[in-house]
């Protein structure tokens, strides 16, 4: 909310950019006449001026309020992307029925993620790991690619790079 100081600097503020807005549309001999007759004592361009900036004024307060009243959430998200532009992040679940423990032990792990999650590892897409990721806490979220990272790559390879570099992981901010 706007105190009254705020307020009165806000008033200049429209008053200064519709004067602005007068002058390119009147142009350089409209300036001169509208000045003219915004000098004059009681002319009535004074008065349709200030109405103009009243109506401008109201209208902008009313929208910065609606605004402020419709709740602004902070977004925070956890994304796994690529370190350069020349290296993948590759996908791979734990093949089920796999004799290989180390792929066993994934497979147990990969079976205790929740149903969304496990669409989308198994859809080998990270677009749509990072949609999963973006719908979780961000605590969660990033308890999750530690997990994947840590246990993931230790037992079954699920997340790996190119040229032997690691995920990484990007806190992104939205609204």
């Amino acid at each position: 909310m706007l105190d009254r100081n705020d307020e009165k600097r806000a008033w200049q503020y429209v008053y200064q950019a519709l004067l602005l807005e007068y002058c390119y549309i009147l142009g350089r001999d409209g300036v001169v006449v509208f000045f003219k007759c915004m000098t004059t004592p009681g002319h009535r361009a004074q008065e349709d001026f200030q109405k103009d900036i009243a109506k401008r004024f109201y209208k902008i307060r009313s929208m910065a309020r609606r605004d402020s009243k419709q709740k602004v959430v902070d977004v925070e998200q956890v994304q796994l992307y690529p370190v350069s532009e020349d290296s993948s992040i590759r996908i791979r679940v734990p093949p089920t029925g796999s004799q290989d423990e180390k792929e066993k032990r994934g497979r147990e792990i990969f079976e205790q993620f929740s149903p969304e999650m496990r669409a989308a590892l198994e859809s080998a897409s990270l677009e749509e790991v990072n949609k999963v990721l973006a719908e979780m806490a961000v605590p969660e979220a990033e308890k999750m690619v530690s997990f994947l990272d840590e246990r993931g790559i230790r037992l079954a390879v699920w997340i790996s790079k190119r040229e032997s570099s690691m995920p990484q992981r990007k806190r992104e901010r939205g609204i």
